[in-house]
């Protein structure tokens, strides 16, 4: 990636977190494509996300496409190259989207009984009991949650996706977790969840760690269990336990319910209640439904 577009993504206050993505994505698709930015055409873009669009879902090739044509756009107007390849590209149309697991409360308590270690069992809690992003977990600071604990309060103050500000409300079992976490494996740095070496955690660890708890715990589509889709599952469980879709909403730090609607997945065994006791000859919804 252009070093010049990095420093342009720093002034615009750009995180960290959306920094290294940016890099990421179009590094891969440099390398991928194997011509210098000057002579990648608007082809050599539409061919590569094409194949990369039948892997993966439509809301990351949809992501994919923007980030180069922001970057593309950058380098033409700075007269890096000629021609911007990336004019009215768009996504491909046909995009495989990827099946996503539905994981029940039981199956994160399996999750939680197969973890390894302390650290595990506070990273696991926290995101399901919050529903917080893998990098807003990552760049939670010791200081902040030391200062959380001794004023007596159980909510962080954190800034999101978009930069928005947005409160995270930690439960007694996760913060019972987090300390004895702090009072025997960690090591020393800023962050509160750090590496071996004192660090920030790379979105490859964090996902690497949920998978391979989740393969220890049997689960079958293990494969597909990340710190986004304990994410969802926070959402799932809470609606199933009849907490408000806008409530939901708010903990995700989502800027609309229509968003969070995509997080909430149903029990098989929901669908097939509801179903098999549906009736057009009497009303059998439940007591509580009739208000």
């Amino acid at each position: 990636m252009n070093v010049a577009f990095k420093n342009y993504l720093k002034s615009r206050q750009a995180s960290r977190r959306t920094i290294e993505t940016y890099e990421y994505r179009i590094n891969q698709t440099l390398r991928a494509i194997n011509k210098p930015e000057e002579k990648i055409t608007h082809e050599d873009l539409e061919i590569f996300l094409g194949s990369y669009g039948a892997v993966h879902s439509s809301a990351t090739v949809i992501s994919f496409c923007s980030i180069l044509g922001q970057y593309f756009n950058f380098l033409n107007e700075n007269k890096y190259i000629k021609t911007n390849p990336a004019v009215n590209l768009s996504a491909p149309y046909h995009v495989y989207n990827k099946p996503k697991p539905y994981i029940s409360f039981k199956d994160v308590q399996a999750i939680l009984a197969a973890c390894g270690n302390i650290k595990e069992k506070a990273i696991i809690s926290l995101i399901v009991s919050t529903g917080i992003r893998m990098g807003e977990l990552a760049e939670l600071t010791l200081k902040d949650y030391n200062s959380m604990i001794n004023d007596g309060r159980n909510v962080l103050l954190i800034y999101g996706k978009g930069n928005k500000p947005r409160s995270i409300y930690f439960n007694d079992e996760t913060i019972e977790y987090i300390n004895e976490y702090i009072n025997s494996t960690r090591k020393d740095g800023v962050y509160l969840f750090t590496t071996r070496n004192g660090g920030i955690l790379k979105n490859n660890h964090l996902n690497g760690t949920i998978r391979k708890v989740a393969k220890k715990a049997e689960l079958p589509y293990w494969e597909n269990v990340t710190c986004h889709s304990l994410r969802a599952a926070a959402a799932s469980i809470y609606s199933e336990r009849g907490i408000p879709v806008a409530v939901i909403r708010d903990m995700l730090g989502h800027s609309s319910i229509s968003t969070t609607s995509r997080y909430i997945k149903t029990n098989p065994k929901q669908v097939e209640e509801a179903v098999t006791t549906f009736s057009l000859k009497e009303d059998r919804r439940p007591i509580a439904s009739e208000r």
